[in-house]
């Protein structure tokens, strides 16, 4: 299947932190999300960071996926790797009644550290090919994610693997989602610090023409002024606003040693564009002309 080329710049960057107990499979998933291979040995991380494009709901970014420590002696460096999220992803594993008891205290924990009521996570259900050993069935998984309202899916890192991909992705569906909302409510469209402006102008001034009598009496010249005014401005939200503003001016002058003749013609043209998408769709266009004024004055 054919897929679209990647972009080179200017893509956004989303921070994605693995959370959880050690031994649930964070490293095994962020493994199989990014090489497509299952580690079955477990090697108690410290801190692993992957870097990767991808494309989601046609739209490319940056995952930055930092995997971290779950035994209790790295708890001091949890917070620290918190600050720096854009999501979380909150892992356990139905094999471990422990861990799933423990999702509590880790979505306490990032709401302190982000001082916020809510953030982007995923509450992901990790080892469901063990079915055998398997302790925490799926009813009880959702009615944790939706005491949290948050997501929940539930994942196998063992080949053939379930569930790694749309993991990843939907954690970043939330934070666009999230983003998204949080601007419109704050009556902000654009991401200042990630926003991309385009401003182009373009000015043309001609003579279409210039006649003067054999006796010099008369004077005649004809005059022609256009402007082209283009901006754009574009967020890593996928909204873009686009405004174009065309003028055209055009004067036509006679003189002679008994009239003084003026003609002015004027037309303006304003157009407006604004799209915003995903998760919302968003769709808005204005467009505004003036046929244009003349005016003449004799003497």
């Amino acid at each position: 299947m054919a897929t679209s080329a990647v972009p080179s710049d200017n893509l956004p960057t989303y921070k994605l932190v693995v959370v959880g107990d050690g031994g649930v499979g964070k490293s095994a998933l962020t493994i199989q999300f990014f090489q497509k291979i299952f580690v079955p040995d477990y090697d108690p991380t410290i801190e692993d960071s992957y870097l990767k494009h991808t494309e989601i709901d046609a739209q490319w970014a940056i995952l930055d996926v930092l995997d971290t420590a779950g035994q209790e002696e790295f708890s001091a460096m949890r917070e620290q790797y918190m600050r720096t999220g854009d999501g979380f992803l909150i892992v356990f594993s139905v094999t471990d009644k422990a861990s799933f008891e423990h999702v509590d205290r880790f979505h306490q924990l990032i709401l302190r550290v982000k001082d916020r009521e809510s953030f982007p996570m995923v509450l992901v259900a990790n080892k469901v090919d063990l079915l055998h050993l398997r302790k925490i069935p799926s009813d009880q998984g959702r009615e944790m994610a939706s005491k949290h309202s948050i997501a929940y899916i539930e994942t196998s890192a063992k080949d053939p693997a379930m569930n790694v991909d749309k993991a990843f992705h939907e954690l970043v569906r939330v934070i666009r989602y999230v983003t998204t909302t949080d601007y419109l409510e704050k009556g902000c469209l654009f991401d200042t610090k990630a926003m991309r402006v385009s401003l182009s102008l373009s000015l043309s001034l001609s003579l279409s023409s210039l006649s003067l009598s054999p006796s010099l009496s008369s004077l005649s010249l004809s005059l022609s002024l256009s402007l082209s005014l283009s901006l754009s401005l574009s967020s890593p939200l996928s909204l873009s606003l686009s405004l174009s503003l065309s003028l055209s001016l055009s004067l036509s002058l006679s003189l002679s040693l008994s009239l003084l003749s003026l003609s002015l013609s004027l037309s303006l043209s304003l157009s407006l564009s604004l799209s915003l998408s995903s998760p919302l769709s968003l769709s808005l266009s204005l467009s505004l002309s003036h046929p244009g004024n003349r005016f003449q004055r004799g003497a």
